[in-house]
């Protein structure tokens, strides 16, 4: 569904494509994953609560074109910095891709065939909160971190994990 993490950021918001002036037309899927977007982002601390673009990109209409609208601070890939707003890029992408908000898309593709039943998913604006709206049980965090340490060989379809197993 997604082709690659070489994948435009633009490519997925078409609407958004006034936004893509400078160093932004360079941002990449890649640059959402490692929070390198290189965008001046202020994350909320308890000392700046209201005052963050956290909680800004929260009340605009459009999350997605809050978020591409910041100033650059940096080039893309150059420098990590924790950014919510990458992790709600990256929810509305996979919506974009898919077709369903990214909660429906991993019980389907994630949870269910790891045998997680028991979780909850937030959602903001129709998207699902990447950015800290998922609740799961330790067992289940463990199975999802096996399946990564282990390279995701194939899919999490082809897991054999049901409850009461040992995850492999």
């Amino acid at each position: 569904m997604i082709k690659g993490v070489d994948e435009p950021v633009f490519s997925f918001f078409p609407e958004l494509s006034d936004l893509a002036t400078g160093e932004k037309k360079g941002l990449l899927l890649s640059h959402v994953l490692t929070m390198s977007l290189g965008l001046k982002w202020v994350e909320a601390v308890p000392d700046n609560e209201g005052n963050n673009d956290e909680g800004r990109m929260h009340m605009a209409r459009d999350p997605a074109r809050y978020v591409l609208s910041l100033p650059t601070a940096a080039p893309p890939g150059q420098e990590f910095f924790y950014n919510t707003g990458a992790l709600t890029l990256l929810s509305a992408i996979m919506r974009k891709a898919t077709g369903r908000p990214l909660d429906e898309f991993a019980r389907s593709a994630l949870f269910e065939p790891l045998g997680i039943t028991d979780w909850k998913w937030l959602r903001y604006k129709g998207d699902s909160d990447a950015g800290g709206g998922l609740r799961l049980k330790p067992r289940d965090m463990v199975a999802i971190g096996q399946l990564v340490l282990a390279g995701a060989a194939g899919t999490a379809s082809g897991s054999s994990r049901r409850r009461g197993s040992t995850p492999r």
